[in-house]
């Protein structure tokens, strides 16, 4: 029960599945092993038409000399006879009001490098444009001086097979982004190139302090035997899966009640919401109980457990979270949810999209939900006039406990194939250091967000002037779709990858923008302001990242062993089935005793003893 890692990170390679051999209250049969449905970050963008906010301006190309303020609204043409009056403004007549400035880019690679990277289907390009002619394409090679081209196109299943099949015929990307399995496989099967001694000569002393190399825990996956075979996403606290609690205050509002401070004032909340015929379910989950959307684990928190995770047993080791004791305690109270009806009665064969429909369809009134959704919820409020999405405090237990899944600091690594020509590894590298210099000075820089290469911020492509000489979203979203799995190549997941804080530091300096008069703030800064949900996505990432200690994060982040990879599939699945299946009332809640038993019998206690020998050797 792994949290689901957003698309547009990185290719996933290792379908999650759900052995779910599950019979729900109305006795529907979920699929058996259903795939889980994935709904990321860019779908939320995709689907609610909405920006992240952070935008990058490296692609406005300043003047020598400063810039004069343009005006607030363009001045109508003169009347002439026998012609309509003009109140637009022809593009050359506005002017930006900002005067960025930019660190010296890498070493100049004449001719530039060519690396071969995977792509997604499905992008969109104005007329002129295409994949190897846009601006976010032409930027990184100017500036990067890598000429990116394509290995091959795709995505999901499809992506999945392609990478198989380059790993049984050797013909890997240049350079990719993988995790778990497959990069044992590649590690084992000499498939990646050893990038120690590139990286030592090459990464900046910036990047090996904001990277934390090599003492930091988080790049543990990434070696062994003193070797370096890849570059972590070493993607900060609060980032992705760690989820926050939402409510419908505008029907909290109506009936004149607070939000629920306890598990047990979630039920009844709901049950309130029902009553007065505000919704039909009460509160949102999905078949994956623990998860990075939709998630139920803020009521495994409050009894100070987390399945899915490594956890402390407080004995100076860990132990496997789902066979904790406090499990069968909050298991009690999602199957009395659903029983009562408070969950919707189809939930258990529901993605985390999938379920997701249940808030933007008005069906739930309390969820559990990423910070980045709030642009979403952002877009919903100003559809629906009067509704009000509104971050709550995490339940408290029966103990006073309060807890939620912590994000996985280590995503994927970004690797190299072997045979690659270090010069290119070279290059890549020098890019991050470039890249580590923009995002750790970005106030320096004057760069109002997030600074990556998919956001080359170009006029006629992501945005254009409007009738005032105001920026709005131009023909294409500044997420293109197709963009997405090579500018990650290009930029090592940037922000979110950059170093553990960096989101934290933007949305810090944004969340001020808010509350000062729009005509104090430039253009790029009221473009921001001004996306739909942006301040719930500030005001939501603040939430989560300043509640940090009730995250309860996996403890082990280690190599799997042999013994791991052999047995933990087949527990994993056992996980998934009994605890569904207890939740729907197809098994008696004592059923919880015989499963840890069960689980531990069937290699689980070995891989406890891996896990903590692995544990012990790390922190000794």
């Amino acid at each position: 029960m792994q949290p689901c890692r957003p698309k547009g990170q990185e290719v996933h390679l290792q379908a999650t599945h759900v052995n779910a051999r599950v019979v729900g209250r109305d006795g529907k049969l979920a699929k058996e092993n259903r795939m889980s449905a994935k709904l990321t970050r860019r779908d939320f963008v995709k689907s609610a038409a909405i920006t992240t906010g952070m935008v990058a301006l490296a692609a406005c190309k300043p003047a020598a000399t400063a810039v004069p303020e343009a005006p607030s609204q363009a001045t109508a043409a003169p009347e002439e006879k026998g012609t309509e009056p003009t109140t637009a403004p022809a593009a050359t007549e506005c002017q930006m009001d900002w005067n960025p400035t930019y660190p010296e880019t890498p070493k100049a690679y004449d001719p530039p490098v060519e690396m071969a990277v995977i792509w997604e289907p499905g992008a969109e390009y104005p007329e002129g444009s295409d994949r190897f002619n846009n601006p976010m394409y032409n930027r990184t090679l100017e500036q990067t001086h890598i000429k990116y081209t394509m290995h091959w196109e795709g995505y999901g299943e499809t992506a999945t097979s392609k990478f198989a099949a380059d790993m049984a015929a050797g013909t890997l990307a240049d350079q990719f982004n993988t995790s778990g399995i497959q990069l044992e496989q590649l590690i084992d099967e000499d498939m990646i190139e050893d990038i120690s001694d590139i990286w030592e000569a090459t990464a900046s002393p910036l990047v090996k302090e904001k990277k934390m190399y090599p003492d930091h825990k988080w790049w543990v996956p990434a070696m062994r035997d003193g070797k370096l075979y890849g570059i972590p996403f070493t993607w900060g606290p609060a980032y992705n899966v760690d989820n926050m609690c939402i409510i419908r205050q505008d029907w909290l509002d109506e009936l004149g009640l607070e939000a629920p401070t306890t598990v047990e004032g979630w039920g009844e909340t709901a049950r309130a919401f029902q009553d007065a015929g505000l919704c039909q379910f009460g509160i949102g989950a999905c078949k994956n109980l623990v998860t990075w959307h939709m998630s139920l684990d803020p009521v495994f928190g409050a009894f100070g457990v987390m399945p899915g995770r490594w956890v402390s047993d407080g004995a100076g080791g860990v132990q496997f979270g789902t066979i904790a004791p406090g499990v069968k305690d909050a298991l009690a109270v999602i199957r009395g949810w659903y029983e009562e009806g408070l969950l919707n009665p189809d939930f258990y064969t529901f993605g985390e999209g999938d379920a997701y429909a249940d808030v933007s369809g008005s069906r739930v009134g309390i969820f559990a939900s990423p910070w980045w959704n709030g642009g979403a919820q952002g877009n919903l409020e100003a559809e629906n006039p009067g509704w009000r999405f509104m971050p709550f405090d995490y339940p408290t237990g029966p103990n006073g406990l309060q807890g939620r899944a912590g994000s996985g600091e280590v995503q994927a690594l970004v690797c190299f194939r072997k045979g690659l020509d270090p010069t290119a590894i070279e290059a890549a590298i020098n890019n991050l250091n470039w890249h580590m210099e923009m995002h750790v000075n970005w106030l320096q820089y004057q760069q109002y967000g997030e600074h990556r290469n998919s956001h080359a911020f170009a006029e006629g492509f992501e945005w254009e002037w409007d009738e005032n000489c105001e920026l709005k979203n131009g023909p294409v979203p500044y997420d293109i779709g197709g963009t997405y799995s090579y500018m990650n190549a290009i930029d090592f997941g940037f922000p979110y990858g950059i170093y553990p804080a960096f989101q934290y530091d933007v949305y810090a300096d944004m969340a001020s923008w808010f509350d000062q008069d729009p005509a104090s703030l430039d253009k790029a800064q009221r473009y921001i302001v001004n996306k739909p949900g942006m301040d719930k996505e500030v005001q939501y990432y603040s939430f989560v990242y300043e509640t940090l200690d009730v995250a309860i994060a996996d403890e082990y982040f280690g190599i799997a062993t042999d013994r791991m990879k052999e047995l933990l599939p087949d527990l994993n699945t056992l996980s998934s089935e009994v605890l569904l299946n207890i939740v729907l009332g197809n098994e008696d809640l004592d059923r919880f005793d015989e499963y840890v038993d069960e689980w531990k019998s069937q290699g689980g206690d070995e891989v406890t003893a891996d896990v903590n020998t692995w544990y012990s050797e790390t922190y000794g």
